[in-house]
């Protein structure tokens, strides 16, 4: 009977509001209707490969570049477009799908390049790589001479490598820019080795810019590449090739292309040699440059955590894969690295990377207990056909064994003096061996702490020798005990005790910290919006299960959506002030929100966790943001609702009256969002059976009366 009445009250309506509801039920069924395909998961018609769909996309994130949007790339084998943004409040802009393609979206937070504001190098990395490093080598502190005034800037990069027609090779904002303005240098300046952050001044120049790639950064400029070469002054020593490793020096020669998956490895002036796994081959990104900012396309991308594998002072660092040139590292954030490839770089520069036809490269390294005098250890180049004289010295108490590795053309490869023709590249070491009766004691030492007596290295001795060790620990840390070759150390757990040489050792003493209580590192960071008050953004120490109270603030206008990153022991992920159970090593992020928020719902309803508020984000996400007109409607809805939903706040009384007009939103919201795509189908079966009755039924009452007129 109630239904009957709602029927009857329906019929009786003024032509008007006939007209008005059979409207809003067709726009209602449209609406329901075009969301079907999507929430199914089905790609209707793909007009367009995902290489055109990825472009498409890109130019419609373009214009937001500097606000949020980094970067874009795609993957055939996955069939999806990956979006770069710099935060979790930009992520909320970029829709799921996208021209029949998924979108999955990354937040890696800003892209800079890395060598303005210098890090300290790592803990490992040799102090030798910020001094004076002759003959040069790639992997070392490098910069140009750039003064104003009587001021002279002070930044580093790396030296990326000696180039094979014997260029320095390194990022055009290195040795080719100004640091400040990012203008480019005239040809002709300076470039000087270390750089200027780690000392390097005038007297240290080592070779002046040649030539470098343009960086456009006009709107719309699209770049390939952030490279530069510089000439090498006469008297001044240079490898090409060689790469400054703590572990012993390697040499890149050729060049390569990667793929998804690889390892690639460089040597840089702050993190030293450093491997890292190859995420994307294609990608178009957003470089900053101090305050103006370029877009740069066909780049690789290196995954990393926290710096692990590039940090700021890395930036001209040669990478390579199995020792083939794979491009030069320019960029990055905490999350990435940035990486131009090898071939647009040779292309723009006419850089040799490897010998040319008519000369090869001769590799030469010895074992330990001796090295080789003529020519030296390193990487030479010769004309093919040239022969080359060779001669290994041993050390005391060592003797010569042979010649290995390509050793087909040494005349003869157990003579100490002797010489190989070289009709190819080749690499050889001379091997040494203790004499009989000599052993070899290897001594090392974990940080925070050193052994004094012998000291550190390889010792040699006379078999049976007793040798008297003592290991010291620096302040606040304590010795713990021998490990390695032990057998015949009298007291592995005496920080003074000895060891007899029957045979030849490698042995370390291990420190630890005095401290007895295990610690975790909680490391804090917040997206824009506001910031964590307690315990602070950055790094600190708690000892293991202790609980730390976490306290988010936004800023003003702005609000706290939620805590990401390690969160399963955070006790609720959508409190600004809640805890985090130090149980392991943990990182997380505050996410605030300033304006990816409701905020007329969020104002009437009095908080953004609201169920109703919550239904109307998933219809954003899920329908809105997928399409063209309906990304326009909530850039709108951005720019128009702050200063609305700000009048609601101060008018309490006006809640009720916001929330009985949002019901019709939340309704088809919920609808659109709580059913089956067979379930949309029916429902809009039935509005339109609905809306063509009442088409028939209002026909047939204008019908008759006009008979009775």
């Amino acid at each position: 009977m109630i239904y009957y009445k709602q029927f009857r009250a329906v019929l009786e309506m003024k032509k008007e509001k006939k007209l008005l509801l059979f409207l809003a039920l067709v726009l209602i069924g449209v609406l329901l209707f075009s969301s079907v395909p999507a929430s199914a998961g089905e790609n209707p018609g793909r007009e367009k490969s995902l290489a055109e769909a990825r472009k498409a996309l890109e130019q419609e994130l373009l214009p937001r570049a500097g606000a949020g949007f980094v970067g874009i790339t795609h993957s055939e084998a996955e069939g999806e477009v990956t979006v770069f943004v710099e935060d979790e409040q930009a992520k909320q802009r970029v829709p799921r799908s996208f021209e029949g393609y998924a979108v999955r979206t990354e937040v890696t937070g800003k892209i800079q390049t890395l060598s303005t504001q210098v890090a300290e190098p790592l803990t490992g990395v040799s102090e030798a790589r910020r001094g004076e490093v002759r003959p040069l080598v790639g992997g070392i502190s490098l910069s140009a001479y750039v003064t104003k005034g009587d001021a002279i800037y002070l930044y580093a990069g790396t030296l990326g490598m000696v180039t094979y027609d014997d260029k320095i090779l390194s990022n055009a904002h290195v040795i080719a820019m100004n640091p400040d303005t990012y203008e480019f240098l005239d040809i002709g300046k300076p470039i000087i080795q270390p750089g200027s952050y780690d000392g390097g001044r005038s007297g240290d120049r080592v070779g002046e810019l040649e030539a470098y790639i343009p960086i456009d950064f006009a709107p719309g400029a699209k770049n390939y590449a952030d490279a530069a070469i510089g000439s090498i002054d006469d008297g001044v020593g240079a490898s090409p090739g060689e790469q400054f490793s703590e572990e012993g020096n390697y040499w890149i020669e050729g060049w390569a292309e990667v793929s998804q998956g690889d390892i690639v490895r460089k040597s840089g002036r702050t993190t030293g040699v450093t491997t890292g796994e190859v995420l994307y081959t294609n990608v178009s990104v957003t470089v900053w440059y101090g305050d103006k900012s370029t877009y740069f396309v066909d780049q690789i991308v290196v995954t990393q955590e926290n710096w692990s594998f590039a940090a700021p002072g890395d930036s001209g660092s040669a990478v390579d894969k199995n020792g083939k040139f794979v491009g030069l590292l320019f960029a990055g954030s905490a999350d990435c690295a940035v990486i131009c490839k090898a071939e647009r770089i040779i292309d723009g520069l006419g850089s040799a990377v490897e010998p040319p036809e008519n000369r090869c490269s001769l590799t030469i390294s010895s074992t330990p207990g001796g090295n080789v005098t003529e020519p030296g250890e390193g990487m030479f180049l010769y004309d093919v056909g040239m022969v080359v004289p060779l001669v290994a010295v041993p050390d005391e108490h060592y003797h010569f064994v042979g010649w290995t590795g390509d050793v087909s053309t040494i005349a003869s490869v157990n003579a100490t003096s002797t010489n190989i023709t070289m009709n190819d590249s080749y690499s050889i070491t001379a091997n040494f061996e203790l004499d009989e009766g000599w052993y070899s004691l290897t001594i090392s030492s974990t940080d925070d702490g050193r052994v004094t007596d012998p000291g550190e290295g390889t010792y040699i001795y006379p078999a049976i020798t007793n040798v008297s060790l003592l290991a010291q620990a620096d302040a606040g840390y304590q010795f713990m005990k021998w490990t390695g070759n032990v057998s015949t150390i009298v007291d592995v757990y005496a920080a003074s005790t000895n060891i007899t040489m029957y045979d030849s050792y490698s042995i370390t003493a291990n420190f630890e910290s005095w401290h007895p209580e295990p610690m975790a590192l909680l490391m804090i960071s917040s997206t824009r919006g506001g910031s964590v008050t307690t315990p602070g953004v950055g790094t600190s120490l708690h000892p293991l299960g202790v609980e730390v109270s976490l306290v988010a603030e936004p800023d003003e206008g702005g609000q706290f959506v939620k805590w990401s990153g390690d969160v399963d022991t955070i006790a609720d992920v959508y409190a600004a002030s809640t805890t985090i159970t130090m149980d392991n090593p943990y990182s997380i992020r505050a996410n605030f929100s300033g304006a990816g928020l409701c905020f007329i719902a969020t104002a009437a309803y009095g908080t953004p966790m609201a169920e109703e508020i919550q239904i109307l984000r998933e219809f954003r996400d899920e329908y809105l943001l997928t399409n063209a007109v309906g990304r326009a409607l909530v850039d709108v809805y951005y720019r128009v609702s702050p200063p609305i939903a700000e009048f609601i706040t101060e008018h309490p009384s006006l809640k009720p009256i916001v929330r009985a007009g949002l019901l019709p939103a939340v309704a088809m919201s919920t609808v659109a969002v709580n059913t089956t795509p067979v379930e949309k189908m029916v429902i809009v079966g039935l509005l339109v059976l609905v809306a063509v009755a009442l088409a028939i039924w209002a026909t047939r009452r204008r019908s008759r009366g006009s008979q009775y007129t």
